[in-house]
C-alpha cells in the first residue's frame, strides 16, 4: 500500500475512533470505566495529531508520537487483560507526582495514595515501577517492543542516533542519504508504523465498544472487516 493510502486509512479509522468515543462515553465515577476511557481519549488525540503531521508531510515528529500511541496501547492492552492493572497505572500516577512536588507534606500525601492503589494491584509487595520492557511482555507484545518500539526509541534519542534517520546502506560503507534539509518523503520506520498505529488503534475501539455492549462491537467488527477487504 502506497504512504498516501496508508494515510487515508489510518484518517478514516481516526474519524471512526472520535465519532465512537463521542457516542459512547458516559459520565462515571468507577476508575476502571473513566481509566480506560482516558486510555482510549489519549489514543485518539496522539492519533489526529499523527494525521495531521503526516498529511503535512513533517515526517520525524511522526516516531515520538508514534512511540506514545504504542505505550498508551499497551496500557489499554494489560487493562483489557487483567482490570487491576488499573490501580497499578494510578500507583504509577501518585508517584509520578510525588517526584514532582517538593513539600514533604504532599510528597508524604502521595506516596500514601500510591501505596494504597499499589497494594490493591499486589497485595502484600511494596510499590515498584514497572518498565517499559515489563509492560509491552505483559500484554503480550514483547516482539514489537525489541522491533518497532525500540527503533522508534533510537531514532527520537538525540546524538548520533538522530543520524539513523538520515544514514543509508550503500555497498561497503554509510553515507547520508541524498536528501534536503527536509524529509520529502517517510523513512522506513515511519512507512511501516502507521499501518501498525492503524491496526492498533481499531484494536483500541472493538475494546471499548465491547465493554459498552453487543451492537456497538458488532459495528466496530464490520468497520474491520471493511478494511480488511479492501484491496492492499
Amino acid at each position: 500500500m502506497e504512504h498516501h493510502e496508508n494515510v487515508k486509512e489510518l484518517n478514516q479509522v481516526l474519524d471512526f475512533s472520535i465519532a465512537l468515543f463521542e457516542e459512547l462515553y458516559q459520565e462515571s465515577k468507577q476508575a476502571p470505566y473513566i481509566t480506560m476511557m482516558g486510555l482510549f481519549a489519549a489514543m485518539v488525540e496522539q492519533c489526529q495529531a499523527l494525521g495531521t503531521l503526516l498529511e503535512q508531510h513533517q515526517f520525524a515528529a511522526t516516531q515520538s508520537i508514534t512511540r506514545n500511541v504504542l505505550e498508551i496501547y499497551v496500557d489499554i492492552i494489560n487493562v483489557k487483560k487483567e482490570g487491576n492493572y488499573v490501580n497499578y497505572l494510578w500507583a504509577e500516577y501518585y508517584n509520578r507526582e510525588k517526584e514532582l512536588v517538593k513539600a514533604k507534606t504532599k510528597q508524604k500525601q502521595y506516596r500514601k495514595l500510591r501505596n494504597d492503589r499499589f497494594s490493591l494491584y499486589r497485595p502484600s509487595q511494596d510499590f515498584y515501577c514497572l518498565t517499559i520492557s515489563e509492560k509491552f511482555t505483559q500484554a503480550d507484545l514483547k516482539d514489537v517492543y525489541s522491533s518497532v518500539y525500540c527503533i522508534l526509541s533510537a531514532h527520537t534519542h538525540s546524538g548520533v542516533f538522530s543520524l539513523l534517520n538520515r544514514i543509508t546502506e550503500d555497498g561497503k560503507s554509510n553515507k547520508l542519504s541524498n536528501q534536503c534539509l527536509f524529509k520529502k518523503s517517510p523513512s522506513e520506520i515511519e512507512f511501516l508504523s502507521i499501518p501498525l498505529i492503524t491496526h492498533y488503534l481499531l484494536d483500541a475501539c472493538e475494546i471499548v465498544a465491547k465493554g459498552h455492549g453487543d451492537e456497538p462491537l458488532a459495528i466496530v467488527q464490520e468497520i474491520r472487516s471493511h478494511l480488511t477487504e479492501k484491496p492492499s
